[in-house]
């Protein structure tokens, strides 16, 4: 729920993944002690108190999600807590997870501790010359914040010279959903900022893509800033199983990147005159009378890149586009890199084969283009109405 991408990201893997135990050494076997200074945040989870709710089963889909290996998964399900610590770096991010407790089966990626086991990407546990991540008292204390909570988040993230986001939560799975969190800024400018981010983030979302997700963004309550406290407040409580089932909704849609997929921006309204086509709830809709127009038009008017990336997919980037063309009125712009369509790659001559599909199908018949803007990830949709 915070605001910026870097958190988004970093919230949608921390709330998806394992984590836990108790802040001071005494208490969680010294799993704490070996985060190292380079994490940006830790999450803390207490395995007892979820293993039985609708978190379990969400977290270790979730932790398959971001390449956990089956046996790390495993023990940490088997745990009694499990920490999880996650750095921002090149050329990617680090992990660090450390379980407490549990059965113990062979698992090779894992090493063993003491009464400790751990596994890390890019980010291993805390070196003998290292002060540790729980070093700082102030850290400590945002922690202890939210100890009532079985699950604990807390962290810190550098916005810009100067100014960072001091971030804490806590979330109860035993009944629904029970969430709180706060971010806490060195200047109240950010804070400002940070809240109409927020406001304009969740506005944009795709509702219809999140479905069942939804409702639990739309009831997450925020407070502040006021003058001379530069903090956000964040509070989510949706108790019972429509809470439960919301909640996990949720970690799906992070999982699956629609939680960062904000809903497709209408097209200019002279090209959708053009063509006599509408936009609403985040769609085109194209009439059945229009669709002869669309298919007609012309799509050879424009200049494209293509380039194939890693696992073998043809991307392919709008280099010169003209005002008139039927792609503007159907949401395309200017150095759009189109990714695929109805999530399959791209065929060949795609925008022809794209306004061949949208003039012939039937009548509530829709189509998903999948594209990245600005370098975010956008879904374009459309509608075929009667």
């Amino acid at each position: 729920m915070l605001v910026l991408r870097p958190w988004s990201v970093a919230v949608a893997v921390l709330v998806a993944t394992l984590a836990a135990c108790r802040h001071d050494r005494s208490a969680d076997g010294g799993a704490a002690g070996a985060v190292p200074s380079a994490a940006n945040a830790v999450v803390q989870l207490e395995m007892p108190a979820v293993r039985d709710t609708w978190m379990a089963p969400a977290l270790a889909a979730l932790a398959r999600h971001v390449d956990i290996p089956p046996c790390v998964i495993a023990q940490a399900r088997a745990a009694d807590s499990v920490t999880f610590a996650w750095s921002e770096q090149l050329p990617s991010d680090g992990w660090l997870i450390i379980v407490r407790g549990g059965e113990r089966t062979p698992c090779p990626p894992m090493i063993q501790r003491g009464p400790l086991a751990t596994w890390h990407r890019d980010l291993p546990p805390r070196a003998d010359d290292d002060p540790g991540f729980f070093a700082d008292r102030e850290r400590r204390a945002r922690l202890t914040r939210r100890r009532a909570s079985p699950v604990r988040m807390v962290g810190e993230y550098v916005l810009s010279a100067g100014i960072t986001a001091y971030a804490d939560a806590g979330f109860d799975p035993r009944d629904g959903i029970i969430a709180a969190a706060s971010v806490r800024f060195d200047a109240g400018s950010a804070a400002d900022g940070a809240r109409l981010r927020f406001d304009r983030w969740r506005a944009n979302l795709d509702a219809s893509r999140l479905g069942g997700a939804w409702p639990a963004l739309a009831a997450i309550a925020v407070a502040g800033p006021v003058a001379g406290t530069p903090r956000l407040d964040f509070t989510l409580a949706m108790p019972g199983p429509s809470g439960a089932d919301a909640a996990a909704l949720l970690l799906t849609a992070f999982a699956g990147g629609a939680i960062a997929t904000p809903r497709m921006p209408c097209p200019p309204p002279t090209a959708l005159q053009r063509f006599r086509l509408r936009c609403a709830d985040g769609e085109v809709k194209i009439p059945v009378a229009a669709q002869a127009g669309v298919r007609a038009a012309a799509v050879d008017d424009l200049t494209m890149s293509e380039v194939t990336d890693h696992s073998g997919r043809v991307l392919s980037t709008i280099e010169r586009l003209a005002p008139t063309d039927v792609l503007v009125a159907l949401g395309l712009a200017l150095d759009d890199t189109v990714l695929a369509i109805d999530d399959r790659a791209l065929p060949a001559r795609w925008p022809a084969a794209l306004v061949e599909r949208l003039g012939t199908a039937a009548p509530g018949a829709t189509l998903t283009m999948q594209i990245k803007r600005a370098g975010r990830a956008l879904t374009l949709r459309y509608r075929i109405e009667p």
